[in-house]
């Protein structure tokens, strides 16, 4: 590939734990469905809430992780932190108990969504090795080509929240709590 053709972003998830969180998302909404026309009232709409927050909990740890990489470095997405890792200052990707980010004179960053788990250490980290492998060959295929000139300068570390899917987890347990109480 030539050099004056921009090459796409990697991007890194883990779709078993991401198919494992709207499994459980779309039971925690059933299951409160089918329980909102019993519990009546408002009562049915604070549980919307509190499991509102539950769910988004859900959501954030199994679905809103990833890893992009691209010409400027990577930039790492741990349920409500970002990590911005220049390619100058990645020192190495490894496996040790789960995947480890080590950035030079900074922090060991142990993503969550390859993290350590008992599927893993009973396969000897089968699954995140063979994702360690695909991002260090991104990483040297990315660091070959030219930085681009909005590359972030030093590693860091900022909290990122969205608020909407928060909201949209509540109004989605606000409308089945209404559906439940006019049914009943």
């Amino acid at each position: 590939m030539s050099r004056h053709v921009e090459e796409r972003p990697a991007v890194f998830r883990n779709k078993p734990l991401i198919a494992f969180g709207w499994v459980g998302l779309a039971g925690i909404g059933l299951a409160f469905g089918l329980a909102a026309s019993d519990l009546g009232g408002g009562g049915t709409f604070g549980a919307a809430a509190l499991i509102a927050v539950g769910s988004y909990l859900i959501w954030l740890i199994c679905c809103n992780s990833s890893v992009r990489m691209d010409r400027s470095g990577m930039i790492m997405d741990d349920v409500l932190v970002r990590h911005v890792i220049p390619w100058a200052d990645l020192q190495q990707i490894k496996i040790a108990g789960g995947m480890v980010v080590e950035v030079k004179g900074g922090p060991y960053i142990r993503p969550k969504m390859y993290g350590r788990s008992l599927y893993g250490a009973v396969t000897g980290y089968r699954t995140q090795r063979k994702i360690a492998a695909r991002m260090n060959a991104a990483w040297q295929r990315f660091q070959a080509s030219a930085p681009t000139p909005q590359s972030p300068p030093h590693y860091a570390q900022r909290t990122v929240l969205s608020p909407w899917p928060p909201l949209v987890l509540l109004v989605v347990m606000e409308a089945i709590a209404a559906v439940g109480v006019l049914a009943k």
